[in-house]
C-alpha cells in the first residue's frame, strides 16, 4: 500500500498572507485556493522554481485536453454535431494527436481557455478531477508507482555498472546544507549530532525530491549499462537555465502569467503532453535510454518541466523517524542547443565553439543584476531570443488581458562548486525586477529602455572603466582586479536607483524626459563616485608618470605624461559628451 500521497498531505509550502506568514498545503489545496496565496514559500527560491514547474506541468497537461468547463476541444460541425480535436480515455489521456487540419482552431481553443480562465479568476473543478484519477501515480512512497521513482527492480543488478545505486543523504539533497561526505558544509542550519543534517520530514523529502530531479549535478557514478552514455549525462535539467519567470500579485496569477499553452514560434508545443507521473517507472527509464547516445529533444512542456536527471529509488518502508537516504542511478541529458520549447530561460548566442552561431541556455551571473540583461529578456538586441514566457505575455491574443499591470520578473539560477567532474550546487542565484508590463509590451518603450541600459553599461565600463584604466596605468598596476573591483563598485551604487527609476515608470509619461531622468541621476552617480575616488587619492596620483604607449608587448614611442588630475578632466570629457544633461 502506498503512503503519504501528495494530493491530500500537506507538503508544499504557499505564502498565505500579507505579512507573509508560510503554511503547507496539498497539491489539491493549492489548485483550489491558488487565488488567495501570495506565493510559494518553500527553503529556495530554486526549490520554488521546481515546485512553480510541477505545478505547470499539471495546468498544460489539464487545460491542452479539456476547456475551462472542462469539456474536451472541439467545434460545431456544419450538421449541428460538435467534432472534438481528440477523444480521451478513462483518465483523460488523449488517444491520438490533433489533426493537422484542425491545429489552428485547436490553438485558437487554447487561447480562449486562458483568457477564460484569467478573467475567472480561480482554478475550476476539472483541476482535481483530473488528479482524482491519477491517485495513484502520487504516493511519496509505493512499490509500484512511487511519485518521481523507480522501484528497485528498475535499478537491480545486471541493469547498472554497480551492485546497487549510489547512495545519496538527506544532508545532501537538502540544498541548504549540500554536505557531501568528503566535505563538510559551513553555517549549515543544522547541527552534526546524531546525524541531525540527514533527517527529514515526509513534506521536505517531497519538496526536495522534485528539486533534486533539477539540480542534482554529477558526483554519483552508477549509470544504466556497462558502456557510458554517448550522449553527455544529466547535472539536471533546470540546473543550466537562467531561470525566468513572471509574478504575479497572487499564485493564480503567476501561475497564469507562464502558462504558455500555445508556442506560434514552436508548433510542437501543441502536441499531446507527457507528465512523468502518466508513465510506469520501466516506461520512464526505457524512455530515456532511447536516447543514451543522441540528446534527446523534447516536444511537450509537460514533458519538460517533469524532467528526471535520475532514476532515484526510495525504499517504500523508509522509516523518516531516522536519517534519510536513497539511491540514484544516473540518466542521459536532453538536447541544449536551440532546444526553444523551454520558456523560462535567458538564451546565449554562441559566436564560438562547438555550439558556433547556435543559443544555449544562459545562466544568470552572480555579479550580474537581472536588469543588465534586459536586452536578453526583450530579444531586441543583435542575435538575442526573447524567452518563452515573454513572448507568452506579449503574444496579442494575451497582452490585452494584462495590459496596464505592473509585475515581477523573477530569475533563479543554481550556483556550483566550479569542478566540471562534479558540479556540486554549493549556492543559488536569485534576482527580481519590477516593471510595468508596457516595458515589455509596448516597442517603443521596450526599444527605449533596453538603449538606457546599453547607454548605462557603456557609461559604467566604457567612460568610468577607462578611467579607472588611466590610474591603473598612472599607479603601475600590474595585478589584476583592480579596474573589475571599481567597476563592480559602480555598479553597485548605481543598482538601486536604477530598479526604483524603471519600476516608477509610467507609460503614459514622455519617453524623452523619463530617460532624461535618468541620465540626471545617473551621471551625479558617476560623478559622485568618481569624486570621491580622486578625494581618496594621494601625492603619487597627482604627481603622475610618464606612461609609455603600447601596442600588445610591444612599447611605441616615448609616451606621455599623466596624472589623476588629466586622467578625472577626460573622464569628465566623455561622461558630459554621453551624459549631455545638466544635473538635478
Amino acid at each position: 500500500m502506498g503512503r503519504f500521497n501528495l494530493l491530500d498531505e500537506p507538503w508544499i509550502r504557499v505564502v498565505a498572507s500579507d505579512d507573509g506568514r508560510c503554511e503547507e498545503v496539498s497539491l489539491k489545496d493549492v489548485f483550489e485556493n491558488a487565488h488567495t496565496y501570495k506565493g510559494l514559500g518553500g527553503e529556495m527560491k530554486a526549490q520554488d522554481f521546481a515546485v512553480f514547474r510541477l505545478l505547470l506541468a499539471v495546468l498544460h497537461t489539464v487545460f491542452s485536453r479539456v476547456d475551462s468547463a472542462g469539456e474536451i476541444y472541439g467545434c460545431d460541425d456544419v450538421d449541428g454535431s460538435v467534432h472534438t480535436y481528440f477523444k480521451l480515455d478513462e483518465r483523460m489521456r488523449p488517444l491520438a494527436e490533433v489533426e493537422e487540419d484542425d491545429v489552428d482552431d485547436y490553438a485558437g481553443s487554447l487561447y480562449d481557455t486562458w483568457e477564460s480562465l484569467w478573467n475567472r479568476g480561480s482554478f475550476p473543478p476539472c483541476m482535481n478531477e483530473y488528479l482524482e484519477r491519477w491517485r495513484d501515480r502520487f504516493f511519496l512512497f509505493d512499490e509500484t508507482y512511487p511519485f518521481f521513482q523507480v522501484r528497485e527492480a528498475d535499478i537491480g543488478e545486471g541493469k547498472i555498472n554497480k551492485s546497487s545505486g549510489s547512495s545519496i543523504a538527506g544532508k545532501n539533497i537538502n540544498r541548504r546544507i549540500s554536505e557531501s561526505g568528503n566535505k563538510k558544509a559551513l553555517f549549515s542550519p543544522r547541527t552534526d549530532k546524531n546525524d541531525n543534517k540527514s533527517f527529514l520530514t515526509e513534506a521536505e523529502l517531497a519538496r526536495w525530491l522534485v528539486t533534486y530531479q533539477g539540480y542534482c549535478g554529477l558526483s554519483d557514478k552508477v549509470i544504466f549499462g556497462k558502456e557510458k552514455y554517448e550522449a553527455k549525462v544529466s547535472k539536471g535539467w533546470l540546473f543550466d537555465l537562467g531561470g525566468l519567470c513572471i509574478k504575479g500579485k497572487t499564485l493564480f496569477e503567476s501561475l497564469l502569467l507562464n502558462l504558455a499553452l500555445v508556442r506560434p514560434d514552436q508548433p510542437e508545443a501543441l502536441y499531446a503532453q507527457k507528465p512523468c507521473w502518466e508513465y510506469s517507472p520501466q516506461e520512464m527509464i526505457e524512455r530515456y535510454l532511447r536516447d543514451r547516445n543522441t540528446p534527446r529533444r523534447i516536444d511537450n512542456l509537460a514533458e519538460l518541466y517533469t524532467l528526471w536527471s535520475r532514476a532515484i529509488y526510495i525504499d517504500p518502508e523508509t522509516d523518516m523517524s531516522k536519517p534519510f537516504a536513497f539511491e540514484v542511478v544516473k540518466l542521459p541529458d536532453v538536447a541544449h542547443v536551440d532546444h526553444f520549447i523551454e520558456p523560462m530561460t535567458l538564451w546565449r548566442f554562441n559566436k564560438q565553439g562547438d555550439n558556433k552561431d547556435r543559443y544555449t541556455p544562459r545562466k544568470h551571473r552572480e555579479e550580474q543584476s537581472l536588469w543588465r540583461s534586459f536586452g536578453l529578456i526583450s530579444g531586441k538586441g543583435e542575435n538575442e531570443r526573447e524567452p518563452g514566457v515573454i513572448q507568452w505575455i506579449t503574444d496579442e491574443s494575451i497582452s490585452p488581458c494584462i495590459q496596464g499591470r505592473r509585475y515581477r520578473l523573477v530569475a533563479v539560477t543554481m550556483k556550483d562548486d566550479g569542478n566540471a567532474t562534479s558540479w556540486v550546487p554549493v549556492n543559488e542565484i536569485t534576482d527580481t525586477l519590477r516593471l510595468h508590463e508596457k516595458l515589455l509590451t509596448d516597442e517603443g518603450w521596450e526599444k527605449r529602455v533596453n538603449d538606457v541600459v546599453d547607454m548605462t553599461n557603456r557609461v559604467v565600463q566604457n567612460i568610468y572603466g577607462r578611467f579607472m584604466y588611466e590610474v591603473k596605468d598612472i599607479r603601475n598596476v600590474k595585478q589584476d582586479g583592480f579596474v573589475e573591483r571599481e567597476i563592480a563598485q559602480l555598479y553597485y551604487a548605481v543598482d538601486e536607483p536604477f530598479r526604483q527609476w524603471i519600476a516608477r515608470i509610467q507609460p503614459s509619461e514622455d519617453k524623452e524626459s523619463t530617460i532624461d531622468t535618468w541620465k540626471k541621476t545617473l551621471k551625479k552617480i558617476v560623478k559622485d563616485q568618481a569624486d570621491h575616488f580622486v578625494a581618496q587619492a594621494g601625492p603619487r596620483d597627482f604627481i603622475g608618470r610618464v606612461c609609455s604607449k603600447e601596442s600588445g608587448d610591444n612599447k611605441e614611442g616615448e609616451g606621455e605624461y599623466k596624472n589623476i588630475a588629466t586622467a578625472y578632466n577626460a573622464f569628465s570629457y566623455f561622461l558630459n559628451k554621453q551624459l549631455d544633461v545638466e544635473e538635478g
